[in-house]
């Protein structure tokens, strides 16, 4: 039986991936996509509120910047208690020789904010004190991105990583339903980015995400605003990382990780 399960989520997957160019892109609502959300719903482990815990390793130099990012998505499922003994230099310790010369710094344990995440992570994972972690995206931005945004060229060369677009590579499969209420950021630009994973400080007693007031707290930058909304059809945004750094992520002053809509 278990068997069975298994070949129908690799049909579906395969499916999925032979419907979506190889790019981010949003999916508007339709028989099709909603045909595929209700298959991905009833297979996944990976509902709404499900938790994820990251490392982040940052290598710096002279013309870029460049950020690995090691997951427990989908190799173990991160909690509070399990993360709290972490340390940036205790992963450092153990990290040293996969990522040479990098700055490592500790995300999590991360809400998810997609009503399904059927992403995918990498063949090879690392123990990292009690948890598993594999490579689950690698950002990057450079001198040739700080010349065409130069507002951001100040806060990147002071090493200041937050409200930055890197540009990312990664295998990304994240579903909304009809209904959902999001989360967005929109540069001065109009680039817009939607909340994907949110930190554990927006969670309330009950155990629902409630960043309703997270406009309150964010120190945005000269531009940007924050807005929420309800999507009027199902969205899916996927990302195939064989297609290069098609999409970009950034992170607010509390940790809580966007990603660019491509295709809107």
């Amino acid at each position: 039986m278990m068997n069975n399960i298994k070949q129908l989520f690799c049909c579906l997957t395969l499916i999925t991936a032979l419907a979506y160019p190889a790019h981010a892109q949003v999916t508007p609502d339709g028989p099709q996509a909603g045909r595929q959300a209700s298959a991905h719903k009833g297979l996944t482990q990976y509902p709404k509120l499900s938790t994820t815990c990251q490392i982040f390793a940052v290598n710096y130099n002279l013309f870029s910047t460049q950020i690995k990012i090691y997951s427990t998505h989908d190799l173990s499922q991160c909690t509070t208690t399990e993360f709290a003994p972490f340390t940036s230099t205790s992963v450092q310790a153990q990290l040293e020789t996969v990522v040479p010369g990098a700055s490592f710094s500790l995300g999590g344990p991360y809400y998810q904010m997609a009503d399904l995440d059927m992403s995918k992570v990498g063949t090879h994972f690392i123990d990292v004190g009690m948890l598993r972690f594999a490579l689950n995206a690698v950002g990057k931005f450079d001198w040739f991105d700080a010349l065409k945004q130069p507002a951001l060229l100040k806060a990147w060369w002071s090493k200041q990583m937050r409200y930055i677009p890197f540009q990312t590579r990664q295998e990304l499969e994240l579903i909304w339903f009809k209904g959902s209420e999001i989360y967005e950021l929109v540069s001065p630009t109009g680039e817009v980015y939607q909340m994907a994973w949110v930190t554990q400080a927006f969670m309330s007693r009950r155990g629902q995400i409630n960043p309703s007031n997270l406009s309150d707290y964010l120190n945005l930058p000269v531009g940007w605003s924050f807005r929420i909304r309800t999507l009027s059809a199902n969205n899916i945004i996927f990302v195939n990382q064989e297609a290069g750094f098609t999409y970009a992520r950034i992170v607010d002053q509390l940790g809580n990780i966007y990603i660019q809509h491509i295709g809107q």
